[in-house]
């Protein structure tokens, strides 16, 4: 069997308003030899009906239809229906650029690298973009787990294309039910182990951002939150937590910001007891926690979680992206 170069895998769920736009995208790239599997997660609108449709245009397209089980669980049906030699991941309300899997694919073929990855564009509606290009020189990264800790590396998927050996090789799966932040835990996973990384520098990826919308990181649900702290909890057994002290604490102040967040709040005993335990309070200085993010939470950590949360409603509510 021959297999196609690329495979984009598209979770769907509920996304009428712009599936068309993000199919279209897929389906005139300039790299031909690509399989797009297609995912429908239980969708409730028009969604299954246009997946059908294109599945019937273009014989490349694999459609999946499932009950809903979360972005997570959609993902790694892709994954397993998938027989490319890369693996790529297109959220149903994003688009990309005509070019962006053949070069891709071919800065993959010139380096031999496991991972690459390119810059992007954030869409927020009307009109209005905003250009994000990879600021540090790759060549200067030496160990990508713990740039990815310090937040030097993007974890986010959809910016690039895996090596479908990495997932063979060590046997690494999304975990069904993890969907917030279930990008950085599949990034871990794989940075876990010896990859080599290359880079495009061109934004080809449009991610569409819509305050207020409907996404997990727009809602944050106590749900949500416990699942961002099982990604930590994985952090805590895999790496080693003195080697990766500084990218280990500004992943926990960043969960204790997510705390503050949640919808219906958090106890405060469980928050003390799961987050700032893992916060000391000399962490805060030696890991240079100046931001506004990081005084915020050293006053929750002080104070507790009630001053903190009402301080994040008065300061953050608007202000936060």
């Amino acid at each position: 069997m021959n297999r196609p170069k690329v495979s984009v895998s598209v979770p769907v769920y509920n996304a009428e308003k712009y599936l068309h736009q993000c199919l279209d995208s897929l389906i005139n790239q300039t790299l031909q030899d690509i399989e797009i599997v297609i995912v429908n997660d239980g969708s409730t609108d028009g969604s299954e009906a246009i997946c059908r449709e294109y599945a019937n245009k273009d014989s490349r397209i694999k459609l999946i239809s499932k009950a809903n089980g979360g972005s997570a669980s959609a993902r790694q049906a892709a994954l397993e229906a998938s027989t490319g030699q890369f693996f790529c991941a297109c959220d149903a309300d994003d688009w990309v650029e005509p070019t962006m899997y053949e070069k891709l694919y071919n800065r993959a073929q010139e380096v031999g690298a496991d991972i690459v990855f390119g810059d992007y564009w954030m869409e927020y509606g009307g009109g209005k973009q905003t250009e994000c290009h990879f600021s540090y020189d790759i060549t200067k990264i030496d160990d990508f787990l713990g740039a990815a800790l310090d937040g030097v590396f993007p974890c986010q998927v959809w910016d690039k294309m895996f090596n479908r050996k990495l997932f063979d090789k060590y046997a690494i799966t999304w975990e069904p039910g993890i969907n917030l932040g279930e990008d950085f835990l599949i990034m871990l996973k794989i940075l876990l182990h010896p990859v080599k990384v290359a880079y495009v520098s061109d934004a080809l990826y449009h991610y569409r951002r819509e305050w207020g919308g409907a996404s997990y990181t727009n809602n944050i649900s106590f749900n949500t939150f416990q699942q961002s702290l099982y990604t930590r909890k994985f952090m805590m057994k895999s790496v080693d937590t003195n080697k990766y002290a500084s990218g280990v604490f500004r992943l926990w102040v960043n969960l204790a910001f997510t705390g503050l967040r949640v919808k219906d709040g958090v106890d405060p005993k469980y928050y003390k007891k799961e987050v700032m335990s893992n916060l000391p309070i000399k962490g805060f200085f030696e890991y240079h926690y100046p931001t506004a993010k990081g005084i915020l939470i050293l006053f929750t950590k002080v104070m507790g979680y009630k001053c903190g949360r009402i301080i994040y409603k008065l300061l953050y509510r608007y202000a936060y992206r």
